[in-house]
């Protein structure tokens, strides 16, 4: 699985959660916003940006996202303000 952030201005350090069939993964994205996941069985996966939801907010992507074995799976997190301010 690949994905990419598409963050103005933060893509790094965001911690991401990918949950499918074994479980829940987590991961960090690195400087370019980009992680990347290898070996993950197949199935249906879900994958959500870990947020402080008072402050942002993201549709994240799935759970109805099959990934084949062997396949190669591209992410778009869409990531807004809710406007609040703590």
């Amino acid at each position: 699985m690949r994905s990419y952030e598409d963050i103005k201005g933060w893509p790094a350090g965001i911690n991401v959660e990918i949950k499918g069939p074994s479980g829940i993964i987590k991961t960090v994205t690195d400087q370019f916003g980009i992680f990347d996941m290898k070996g993950l069985p197949p199935g249906l996966y879900e994958v959500r940006p870990e947020l402080d939801e008072q402050l942002y907010q993201s549709p994240g992507c799935g759970p109805s996202a099959k990934l084949e074995n062997g396949a190669v799976w591209e992410c778009k997190l869409q990531i807004s303000s809710t406007g609040k301010r703590k």
